[in-house]
């Protein structure tokens, strides 16, 4: 089994039936996301198993080509650009964009 980390459930997103996590890209992440389509993952909340989800795709994109009103949605917030800061994340920075499908 494989595990996605979080460290906050934004905007309690780790509770709706699907949900996407933005990371910063490099090529071994991309890799193996996308070596992991179609598997499930354990979801971890601040080290605890917090539930099942199926990585359903992934796209990669530069952060300001994500629609706002999905960013708002990730981050449960219209203020999240300091979120993204904290992780070196900005405008012009490529991103894996991850689309998970919770199981029961």
């Amino acid at each position: 089994m494989v595990n996605i980390k979080f460290s906050h459930n934004w905007g309690n997103k780790l509770d709706n039936p699907s949900f996407t996590t933005i990371r910063k890209q490099d090529p071994e992440k991309e890799a193996y996301y996308n070596s992991c389509i179609g598997k499930e993952f354990t979801v971890l909340l601040q080290g605890k198993e917090y539930g099942k989800a199926v990585l359903k795709g992934m796209e990669v994109l530069k952060f300001n080509e994500i629609s706002e009103i999905l960013v708002e949605e990730d981050t449960g917030t219209k203020e999240y650009a300091p979120i993204f800061e904290k992780f070196g994340i900005g405008p012009d920075t490529m991103v894996l964009l991850l689309y998970f499908q919770k199981r029961c």
